[in-house]
């Protein structure tokens, strides 16, 4: 490890640079596959009863859910709920009268219990984008989690049980899924063919983690132009016009827990030029984190390629450190460019 002081355009905040080998990465292959398996037994994109949430733990890889798909545990309707009273109703023992009364409230109850029904559209968007709009009419400014290829960040709907969110497609044969924690939960799927043209890297991770992607494009400096990162991210129009990558923030930090991540994307299909990309992760040492071990995870996707993922375990240096961040160099592979 060593301490450099003077990197282009660097605050007055300390840049330690750590180059491969003084951290802990481990390759991930088996949670990418949930797109493969949820693809195999659901057959359109409809509302899915989703699995109980399983208990938090401290580590982020540990934390992952087993792929969701429709042999989770279904909700009761208001419908079977009924039929299974009346049916016991029937049984030939005398019943007690306030035992009737009884059985006729709790029919009269769930009758009057409203059916939440989730659901999840996807349109395609600009530079591989897909637009995810969730409804959930009973579970109004409630936390979710959206999962694609691995992939995991949070949401929340609005007062009306609804949200937005543009996000970035890692298989052109494009699945989304929308989990809550009380069990409801949506899929929806989109054809993404543009996504050949489209190199991409995810970095996420979990609570106060602080990272961020850094991108320096055909030789930038810490500051210039062509140095895209999340102060200075550009947009999806840069990279559909072919002008040069962007970066997108997801992750709603009001949610109990968050999940974050930050995907930037270049369009290597259509480059301006030919050249090269150096990608760096950067982790921000804070009172939240130090002397302490964060975790995170790199996806990526190169050109419509397979998900490639990556586990980092990174051991954050002692509180008087606070302010300083971490360089981790040789994290994500460079992207080598030809002009499209």
């Amino acid at each position: 490890m060593g301490i450099s002081t003077n990197l282009p355009g660097a605050s007055a905040a300390r840049k330690v640079v750590m180059a491969g080998g003084t951290f802990a990465v481990a390759m991930g292959i088996g949670f990418f596959m949930q797109n493969e398996n949820a693809e195999a037994s659901l057959q359109s994109p409809s509302t899915l009863p989703m699995p109980q949430a399983a208990p938090a733990q401290d580590a982020l890889p540990s934390e992952l859910p087993e792929p969701l798909t429709s042999a989770a545990v279904a909700v009761p309707t208001a419908e079977t709920a009924i039929a299974t009273i009346i049916e016991a109703s029937t049984t030939p023992e005398v019943e007690q009268e306030e035992e009737i009364i009884a059985e006729e409230e709790t029919v009269a109850a769930v009758a009057e219990e409203p059916v939440c029904d989730v659901t999840m559209s996807a349109d395609v968007r600009d530079a591989a984008l897909v637009e995810l709009s969730v409804e959930a009419p009973c579970a109004v400014s409630e936390a979710f989690t959206v999962h694609h290829e691995g992939m995991m960040f949070s949401g929340m709907t609005d007062a009306d049980g609804k949200a937005t969110i543009y996000a970035p497609a890692l298989n052109e044969a494009a699945l989304f899924i929308a989990a809550f924690d009380a069990g409801l939960g949506a899929l929806a799927e989109a054809s993404v063919p543009a996504l050949a043209d489209f190199d991409r890297v995810v970095l996420q991770w979990k609570g106060e983690g602080a990272f961020e992607i850094h991108a320096m494009e055909y030789g930038a400096t810490y500051g210039e132009a062509g140095h895209v990162w999340y102060d200075a991210p550009r947009d999806a129009a840069s990279a559909a016009q072919g002008d040069g990558g962007f970066l997108l923030a997801l992750g709603d930090g009001r949610v109990e827990n968050p999940r974050f991540a930050q995907v930037y994307t270049f369009p290597s299909g259509n480059a301006p030029q030919p050249g090269s990309i150096e990608l760096s992760v950067e982790a921000e040492i804070t009172a939240a984190n130090c002397e302490s071990q964060v975790e995170a995870q790199t996806l990526e996707a190169n050109r419509g390629d397979s998900v490639r993922i990556v586990d980092l375990t990174l051991a954050v240096p002692a509180c008087e450190a606070v302010g300083d961040f971490l360089v981790l160099k040789n994290l994500l592979a460079d992207l080598t460019l030809q002009a499209g």
